[in-house]
């Protein structure tokens, strides 16, 4: 496992602590500092489902050179302090964005918000809480609805955690038949199939449990603000179709199509992200 030192630009100072978000809750939160004040927005990053800090180290190690950068491990996390009773749905990972924003004091349009999947669906969620607007949104694949198969949630009902690692091979496999083109993305299956082997199921399931039925369709109008949605048309575990009916609901957006998973986390989406936040057009 990399450092957060390994995850940044050099000379980066680091502030990693536990912040509370809720009565039962409180969420690790790491503040990457450049040495240098450069005045540029902060960027808010939550990361999504199961992903981890060292997922995220090409975006943190060019976005720290010039840019404070706030980190946020969102409630269902193995590093989350939370209770048995604790909510792990998408309404709640919106108020913990909120909740975030307001102790940092983030001031109107002096940051940036961006988020991966779940973290995307979170912002969308939480907007309407915010104490102040962002200068933009940034979000790669954002979820309108969790999908799972009829399948897929009897087996997150019924399986007992205990089993989890008994049946570990065979959701990695209907992963990879069901939600990932392995063809066009080989590098998706690989990096899913490492975060399985390290997630907390008994949280896993409970957030599985929390989203089945959610939709991010009533919190669309809420976004007052420009946004750049980045996704793939063949990520299928991000459902392209509704990635697309997203940016037709929402009023100020541009939107790229990376093709792959893979592409929407790299060097070549980073300099898409760039331009945007700088010039507020997104170029390819």
């Amino acid at each position: 496992m990399a450092s957060l030192a390994d995850c940044c630009a050099p000379g980066t100072i680091i502030v990693d602590k536990f912040m509370p978000v809720a009565e039962d809750v409180s969420l690790r939160v790491i503040t990457f500092s450049p040495a240098v004040d450069y005045k540029n927005p902060i960027i808010f990053i939550i990361p999504g489902w199961i992903s981890t800090v060292e997922g995220c180290k090409t975006m943190l190690s060019d976005f720290t050179r010039d840019h404070t950068v706030i980190y946020m491990e969102t409630r269902e996390k193995p590093s989350a302090k939370i209770s048995k009773y604790s909510d792990l749905g998408v309404e709640k990972i919106g108020e913990d964005i909120a909740a975030v924003i307001h102790k940092n004091n983030l001031l109107e349009t002096e940051y940036i918000l961006l988020g991966s999947s779940l973290g995307a669906t979170g912002i969308i969620e939480g907007y309407h809480l915010f104490d102040s607007r962002p200068k933009c949104l940034i979000m790669i694949g954002p979820n309108a609805a969790f999908g799972f198969t009829f399948l897929a949630k009897i087996i997150i009902r019924v399986c007992p955690v205990s089993l989890y690692q008994f049946a570990k091979p065979f959701i990695k496999w209907y992963m990879k038949k069901n939600y990932l083109d392995v063809g066009a993305d080989p590098d998706q299956y690989k990096n899913y199939s490492d975060l399985l082997n390290d997630i907390e199921p008994r949280r896993v399931k409970r957030s599985a449990l929390a989203n089945f039925d959610y939709t991010v369709w009533q919190r669309l109008s809420d976004i007052d603000c420009p946004a750049l949605i980045l996704g793939g048309s063949s990520d299928v575990m991000h459902n392209p179709l509704n990635v697309e009916l997203i940016v037709k609901e929402m009023k100020d957006v541009q939107y790229i199509d990376l093709e792959i998973n893979s592409r929407t986390h790299g060097q070549e989406a980073i300099d898409i992200m760039r331009s945007f936040m700088d010039l507020g057009e997104a170029k390819v």
